[in-house]
């Protein structure tokens, strides 16, 4: 009866410590799929600030460019400008 015993408590602490192994498993999954889930949303703010950034001087550069365009251009919308060009040709 004595082994009988013995035997069962250590088959008990057994899987006692396959318990807390597996619970230990589970709170270091946890802490990995948080610091995952942080590390995601950081990556994802930091796209989003990037492509704002983008946009905001694609369209400086577009003002800009086209500003300037018209200043290199403003010429061509006056009248003797026109008329000048077709006697030349």
């Amino acid at each position: 009866m004595q082994k009988l015993y013995a035997e069962s408590r250590e088959e008990e602490g057994t899987a006692e410590t396959k318990a807390e192994t597996a619970a230990k498993k589970v709170v270091n999954c946890r802490k990995a799929l948080e610091d995952a889930e942080k590390e995601e949303k950081d990556a994802n703010d930091e796209l989003n600030d990037k492509k704002k950034m983008r946009k905001i001087i694609q369209k400086r550069a577009l003002f800009v460019g086209s500003a300037a365009m018209k200043e290199d251009n403003s010429e061509l919308g006056t009248f003797s400008y026109i008329k000048n060009f077709r006697k030349s040709n």
